[in-house]
């Protein structure tokens, strides 16, 4: 069985460099903004890799569409409070991180995503990556001085005792992951980013036969 068992995220909106364990089952509470979906998008980027097929949820308190260049660079504000947007970072690396434990084979491995993203507007670079075997430290993404490497950066090659495998389509990627979680159905990835995209039920038939019946 595979298990998920923690989620780091570096430079992913105001996760600067957290580390969520999961033990079972994650229980997400808090107020709007705290950052609830902002975990859950992580979680499709890092799972689903193809960011135009996920459903980055509206931030609810600031009203307007998130990007994976926004959760990189930290873009907060620009409400219907009338605060002005603003960003935490400029030019930014960020990092999505998920462990998996795979309980049979007795043996833990990673799976990555590198994003780069730019101020002056260019489309974010992105990489992913499973590390394996390997746990969250003995994945590279930071220099000696723990600034996140880049995409380039991290294309080099990592120390003899770890394997990265980088993929640079996003195809071949998902590929790879439904294997490893045991060979799961491609349609795992619409199944998932449909129970990840929650909102307001408005109408309790559509709930039911869109995301329910699924």
């Amino acid at each position: 069985m595979k298990r998920l068992r923690r989620i780091q995220l570096i430079n992913w909106h105001r996760f600067t460099h957290h580390t969520l364990a999961v033990d079972g089952h994650l229980l997400l509470m808090g107020d709007n903004g705290s950052g609830k979906s902002t975990i859950l998008d992580a979680l499709q980027v890092g799972l689903v890799g193809n960011v135009r097929a996920v459903r980055l949820n509206l931030a609810a308190n600031e009203g307007g569409d998130r990007s994976l260049a926004s959760y990189v660079l930290g873009v907060i504000g620009g409400g219907i409070d009338g605060q002005k947007t603003r960003t935490l970072r400029k030019n930014a690396t960020a990092y999505v991180l998920l462990e998996f434990e795979d309980t049979e084979a007795g043996e833990a491995f990673v799976l990555g995503t590198v994003i780069d993203a730019h101020a002056d507007g260019r489309s974010p670079d992105k990489e992913h990556f499973i590390a394996r075997p390997a746990r969250l430290e003995d994945c590279p993404c930071l220099t000696d001085r723990r600034v996140p490497r880049t995409v380039r950066e991290f294309k080099r090659p990592a120390p003899s005792h770890q394997i990265i495998r980088r993929y640079a389509r996003v195809e071949e990627y998902q590929q790879a992951v439904l294997r490893l979680l045991g060979g799961l159905d491609p349609e795992f990835f619409r199944l998932f980013v449909s129970g990840m995209a929650f909102r307001k039920i408005r109408h309790l038939r559509d709930f039911v036969y869109d995301f329910l019946l699924p």
